[in-house]
């Protein structure tokens, strides 16, 4: 709603949900079990959205550093989709927005074990 009105278009600004979601440092509750579930759920989507963002920034960099290994993981987990759906020939029968939800799966699952190594690396205070 806030990037459809005249403040945004005016600044040229936009809201994007994961960064408004990365920018979030805490909640206030009353203790209750729902809230304490909301809270829980609130942070682990946090996490996946940062996790997949550091993913995302090494998929990109290594894109211009390494693009080698890039390709081999992602023929790796391309395989791997196509062994799960059942061989080539069902792959292949696929067309290419039946082909899309597969693909997103597999990059973000790239970005979320990339995101999870760097945050696992960097130091406690940087966490």
């Amino acid at each position: 709603m806030f990037s459809q009105s005249p403040l945004a278009k005016w600044s040229g600004l936009s809201l994007d949900i994961d960064g408004f979601l990365k920018k979030l440092k805490g909640m206030h509750t009353d203790h209750a079990s729902d809230q304490k579930k909301i809270y829980r759920l609130w942070k682990e989507w946090k996490h996946h959205v940062i996790c997949a963002s550091y993913g995302f920034e090494h998929i990109k960099k290594m894109k211009s550093e390494a693009l080698s290994n890039l390709y081999t993981m992602l023929l790796q987990a391309t395989q791997e989709i196509i062994n799960s759906l059942g061989g080539s020939e069902k792959w292949d029968a696929l067309d290419v927005d039946s082909r899309r939800p597969y693909v997103t799966e597999m990059m973000e699952g790239l970005a979320l074990h990339f995101g999870k190594e760097i945050l696992a690396a960097l130091p406690d205070e940087e966490h």
